[in-house]
């Protein structure tokens, strides 16, 4: 399995291949988080923008995964702090994964042909030139939030980039106990620190 290249993963991997002590500390985390979110949080509800810098607007032009969208501007957005199902896209020998068709498609529903506002929470720009940001539409619906709350994505947080990493654990948490989308398949079930030991060489 391959780990999107623009930074090394703080969460892991898809989460069959995380460590017996990462698998420990995430359910916490997310035990905590879930404990202490409102209730209009962990439906969904808005979120606040203070702590994030603007970016502009502009319209989507082409979703290429579940994660990436390609602007009017020519530039390439990576939805920062989220991983969805992965597409080959002309890597050679790269599996696609699990619901990643059905990610695509969802992010298509929400942003193709409307216009986004890009929203900064830390380092701008990728190592591969993608833009690093929280997408808004005009009506105010957060993206990544979206997609999470739904099953169609899971957290993947960075040091350089932690903005609203509290929001979107919590809306995965409330989104693993209802088993929507990735998280009612076995590809990405969430291992227990007994079980995640047989996956350490692998």
């Amino acid at each position: 399995m391959t780990i999107p290249p623009d930074c090394p993963a703080s969460v892991g991997p898809i989460s069959r291949y995380n460590s017996p002590m990462t698998s420990v500390r995430t359910f916490f985390v997310l035990f905590l988080l879930t404990a202490v979110a409102s209730p209009a949080l962990a439906q969904g509800g808005d979120v606040s923008r203070a702590e994030l810098e603007d970016g502009g607007t502009a319209t989507v032009v082409e979703v290429v995964d579940g994660d990436t969208i390609v602007l009017d501007t020519g530039r390439q957005v990576l939805l920062v702090g989220i991983q969805a199902p992965k597409l080959p896209l002309g890597r050679h020998g790269f599996e696609k994964w699990p619901l990643a068709d059905e990610a695509k498609a969802a992010l298509e529903d929400l942003v193709l042909g409307r216009a986004v506002t890009l929203k900064y929470g830390g380092q701008k720009v990728g190592r591969h030139n993608r833009l690093l940001a929280h997408l808004f539409t005009l009506d105010g619906r957060w993206i990544q939030g979206t997609l999470l709350r739904n099953g169609h994505a899971r957290v993947y947080s960075f040091a350089d980039n932690r903005s609203l990493v509290a929001e979107m654990l919590s809306r995965e948490a409330v989104s693993r106990q209802r088993q929507n989308g990735i998280w009612s398949h076995p590809y990405y079930v969430v291992l227990d620190l007994v079980t995640s030991a047989d996956h350490l060489d692998r």
